[in-house]
């Protein structure tokens, strides 16, 4: 069991201020519920996310609720294919 928290990397993929605020809310989770944390690079998802509800019909896209679902969707999708294809790397060893 464990929880997946999207890191804000800056566009250069180096941590500022915000990843430091995430990093230390991720501490205080694991801190309260004895779980494990993992952080995933989430540059980009938002504009994934705009362009998925503009191809499902949406005609701009803008809608932050939306946005954010599918933005937190597609972080747990790159997690969960990352962790797949490095178990297929290990098999393969």
């Amino acid at each position: 069991k464990k929880i997946v928290i999207g890191l804000p990397l800056n566009l250069s993929g180096n941590e500022d201020v915000s990843v430091k605020i995430v990093r230390n809310f991720g501490k205080e989770l694991k801190k309260k519920f004895s779980i494990s944390i993992e952080y995933m690079d989430e540059r980009f998802s938002s504009v994934q996310a705009k362009r998925y509800i503009i191809m499902m019909g949406e005609k701009t896209g803008e809608k932050k609720g939306n946005i954010d679902r599918i933005s937190a969707s597609l972080i747990l999708q790159s997690f969960l294919d990352r962790k797949r294809n490095k178990s297929k790397y290990e098999k393969k060893k």
